[in-house]
């Protein structure tokens, strides 16, 4: 799609969502040490990045056919592997608390993952998009303080609260700099919230926080036995309630198939909410999940990312970053 007709389709969207192609991809030694998604398989760095090429350019397709509009940039290093998940490198919003848009570069824990970080996404938002505002919080890597964009951060904008999953992947001062910068760039209070999460099979810390909980406009996807504290529990239920949203509790074995890692998209032909969920997720969902996402979302889009699950231990939500118009 050429650069006129995307931006043509992107306003009448709204949005435009943002990919990288993964053109060396292969799994990190670094992220195989607190990311239990990514499982072993028999293949060579050639096959797995010629396979997850493929499935990428196969995923493009899928959403333009549902007239979403695509922005796609290269990988920036040779050995930046995750760089096809953009999501997680930086933020981009734009709303009424935010009109002229606001880009956050994330500081990643992994010194690795740092390699993914491409200028040229950035330089493209603010010049094609018109996004004014720019958050670096990079300089949080040199203390080894991370915070892993939309991985690991929920907005409720309908209150001003931003969640975050405490993990080596959030650390409290990024976050509490976040909501700091939102506050003087929107002259509104934005607070945030640690949840103290646990998955309690694994024994483990979730090392992203949409693992078991997504906010999007009008519905949250949580599963709630993976936050820890009964009294967070309930005082999350309470706010989230308070604001407004539709909640969908999902069971622990859907959330561990991806049921909260989907992706909103608006549906200019009804005026409602799409969504793309992996083939994987909407395999386990239960009918009583699968009627109250059809009840709020149409199309529900179904792709299959199977490299992406399993050599990078993701889902579809890493995978975009989309940025309002």
């Amino acid at each position: 799609m050429d650069h006129d007709k995307l931006l043509e389709l992107a306003k009448k969207n709204g949005e435009v969502f943002i990919l990288v192609e993964p053109t060396h991809f292969w799994a990190s030694e670094y992220t195989l040490k607190d990311n239990p998604y990514m499982v072993d398989f028999d293949m060579t760095k050639e096959e797995t990045t010629a396979a997850a090429i493929d499935e990428h350019r196969t995923l493009i397709k899928v959403l333009n056919d549902e007239g979403i509009a695509t922005k796609v940039f290269h990988q920036p290093h040779p050995e930046a592997y995750d760089s096809v998940y953009v999501s997680d490198v930086m933020l981009a919003f734009k709303n009424a608390d935010f009109p002229t848009g606001v880009v956050v570069l994330c500081p990643m824990f992994w010194h690795s993952r740092r390699l993914e970080k491409n200028p040229e996404i950035g330089k493209w938002i603010v010049e094609k998009c018109g996004y004014e505002h720019l958050i670096d919080l990079t300089y949080f890597e040199a203390e080894d303080k991370a915070l892993e964009g939309r991985g690991v951060t929920l907005f409720d904008w309908k209150s001003r609260c931003v969640y975050a999953g405490r993990s080596n992947r959030v650390h409290p001062d990024v976050l509490a700099e976040l909501a700091k910068r939102m506050t003087e760039i929107s002259g509104h209070t934005y607070e945030h919230y640690l949840i103290e999460s646990f998955d309690p099979i694994r024994k483990t810390i979730p090392f992203h926080t949409t693992c078991f909980f997504m906010i999007l406009k009008d519905v949250v996807i949580i599963d709630w036995s993976s936050v820890k504290l009964p009294e967070q529990q309930k005082e999350m239920k309470e706010k989230l309630i308070k604001s407004g949203y539709k909640l969908i509790e999902v069971s622990y074995e859907e959330m561990n198939y991806g049921a909260t890692l989907v992706v909103e998209f608006n549906n200019i032909k009804t005026g409602g909410s799409g969504i793309i969920c992996a083939k994987s997720c909407k395999e386990v969902l239960s009918e009583n999940i699968l009627s109250q996402y059809s009840e709020h979302f149409s199309p529900i889009v179904v792709v299959d990312i199977e490299i992406n699950e399993i050599v990078g231990g993701s889902s579809v939500e890493c995978m975009f970053q989309p940025v309002a118009l």
